[in-house]
């Protein structure tokens, strides 16, 4: 899906003079031999401030410190204005909401984001920096995966999968096994808002694998101000999973199980990912067909990115 220029807030049409014009002072053209890509950095703001960036060219083998947004771009049925280099600039509602959670009230971000770091109009660019993705997320200081805006009490869930995962960290063993304490985090209330958090389109990314798989350190998942570590994030699953088939005494929610989907949404998840560590342990490696297979379900809005988002798989490992 290609960015889209509009006039100012988006209230006027541009004539393709006009968006070339636009376009042409807003990108200049990368170095493809020095692995130039751009960076944005979102400007300071607060609440309902408009969303002002700039935008700057680095070199990815010392770009400076960055942050690499994982979300799901969303469609253009409702186009949001913001300011990129003082000029008017329009993005998805998605990606407008995700940069009004991510920005600072006090200090600059410097962020890398496909949707305005790449020239969507100018394909030989797009097939370059596409080339460039897995290096882009695994040089980034910390990737972002944005889940979307607080909505059907996930506050509740990301807590409850926070505390969670500290009662499971905290326990004798150190391990997955659930505790007592870990348990009682949950309930039903808590395990329907979970189940809300992994239904999400996020999840059913082609490109969200790659995201993940590949940084160095930690990725931070964010759901409306929330913010958990995907370790912390997995270790709550496992302890509500756990919760639902430990049986007495929480066999009374056991007959909620088939209410929920909350077993099968995140076994889905859990095992989309559980393969890196499996496959890989053991020396034995893969190939593309494979991973086509484990990851049949991912969306993609262009076919073809159900392959180009695999490949950096194949080098990482």
């Amino acid at each position: 899906m290609a960015a889209v220029i509009t006039g100012q807030h988006g209230s006027s049409e541009l004539t393709e003079n006009q968006k070339t014009d636009t376009i042409d002072a807003l990108y200049t053209p990368l170095n493809e031999t020095s692995r130039e890509i751009r960076i944005l950095t979102l400007l300071a703001g607060r609440n309902d401030d408009t969303v002002e960036c700039t935008l700057e060219t680095a070199w990815l083998d010392d770009p400076g410190r960055y942050e690499a947004l994982s979300y799901a771009w969303g469609g253009w049925s409702l186009p949001c204005s913001i300011f990129v280099d003082n000029r008017d600039f329009s993005i998805t509602t998605s990606l407008l909401t995700a940069l009004q959670h991510l920005r600072y009230p006090t200090a600059a971000r410097r962020l890398w984001i496909d949707a305005i770091c790449i020239n969507q109009i100018d394909k030989p660019e797009q097939t370059h920096q596409v080339q460039l993705m897995r290096d882009i997320y695994q040089r980034a200081s910390r990737v972002l995966v944005w889940l979307g805006p607080e909505e059907e009490n996930s506050d509740l869930g990301m807590s409850a999968l926070a505390q969670a995962a500290i009662a499971t960290e905290d326990s004798p063993a150190n391990t997955t096994e659930t505790s007592e304490e870990a348990f009682s985090t949950l309930d039903l209330t808590a395990l329907r808002a979970i189940d809300s958090i992994l239904t999400r389109a996020y999840w059913r990314r082609a490109w969200m694998r790659q995201e993940i798989a590949v940084p160095q350190t930690d990725p931070l998942i964010i759901c409306g101000y929330k913010a958990i570590s995907w370790n912390s994030f997995w270790l709550g699953i496992d302890a509500s999973q756990a919760w639902i088939y430990e049986g007495e005494p929480y066999g009374f929610y056991i007959t909620h199980f088939n209410d929920l989907a909350l077993a099968r949404a995140s076994f889905q998840i859990t095992d989309q990912f559980s393969w890196f560590d499996d496959r890989f342990k053991d020396g034995r490696k893969t190939n593309l067909y494979w991973l086509l297979e484990s990851t049949k379900r991912a969306l993609s809005t262009d076919p073809r990115d159900r392959v180009y988002s695999l490949l950096g798989l194949l080098k990482a490992f």
